[in-house]
């Protein structure tokens, strides 16, 4: 009886020795939790300033490309506008030189060649006229007198010649003249007028174009303008989401 009872005692107390045992390794290993989620926490925040510091440098570059693109179209802006006001003097210029040539021609240029020409025809009718009168007072002196008849048919001859000719020069000059009057002088003075119309349609067009080259510039720079303004108030948004963030931890700290 006394053996069973001891070997009870001793095998209560191998069973009490194993419960303690785990009792104390399960109460080792309960303050490890805090710490672990500690350190998680701590590597957690630290992520999250990297990415928010990353963030922010990738805003800042966006944000520095922005105001270069910016500056740049502001200075393509001037060089245009400096073209464009050239392109319209050259046009207007053009314009007034084409006018002035028109005016000059209807004014001087026309009435002077006409003028010329009619005088031309005058004087070669006249030396026609003068031809044929000395014509006809050779023969009448060869007539009235009884000279060689080789040397009376040689003067006449030579005589007829020179009228004939003169009346050959009269019919040339009057279709010279005709064909001045109607068809060159007329087309030279169609084509005059239709470099003046050429030119107003090229300045028209000119100052369409740069009109519309006008509102696509300043399309481009309010675009440009958007953009900068959009980055620059996500940085803004950005930095104030930060800053409330740390006063958030400060005052959780504090508490």
């Amino acid at each position: 009886m006394n053996g069973s009872w001891m070997r009870r005692f001793c095998l209560g107390g191998t069973l009490l020795g194993l419960a303690a045992c785990n009792t104390l390794g399960g109460g080792g290993d309960k303050p490890a939790a805090p710490a672990a989620a500690a350190a998680e926490e701590d590597a957690g925040g630290g992520n999250d300033k990297e990415d928010s510091a990353a963030k922010r440098a990738e805003m800042e570059q966006k944000l520095s490309i922005a105001r270069r693109k910016l500056e740049k179209a502001e200075m393509d802006v001037a060089d245009q506008e400096t073209d464009a006001a050239d392109r319209l003097r050259q046009a207007a210029e053009e314009l007034e030189l084409a006018k002035a040539k028109l005016l000059q021609y209807e004014t001087l240029d026309l009435p002077a060649r006409l003028a010329e020409a009619r005088l031309s025809l005058r004087s070669v009718k006249d030396r026609a006229q003068e031809a044929a009168e000395e014509l006809a007072q050779i023969e009448l002196m060869y007539e009235a007198q009884d000279l060689d008849d080789k040397t009376s048919e040689y003067v006449i001859a030579r005589g007829r010649r020179n009228a004939e000719r003169m009346t050959e020069s009269v019919a040339i000059q009057e279709r010279e003249t005709e064909s001045l009057e109607k068809h060159t002088l007329p087309q030279e003075l169609r084509k005059l007028k239709l470099d003046v119309d050429r030119k107003e349609t090229a300045l028209a067009k000119t100052m369409r174009d740069a009109k519309g080259e006008a509102l696509s510039r300043e399309i481009g720079l309010m675009g440009a303008r958007a953009e900068l303004a959009k980055l620059e108030q996500d940085l803004k948004d950005l930095d104030a989401k930060k800053e409330k963030k740390s006063r958030k931890e400060r005052k959780e700290q504090e508490e």
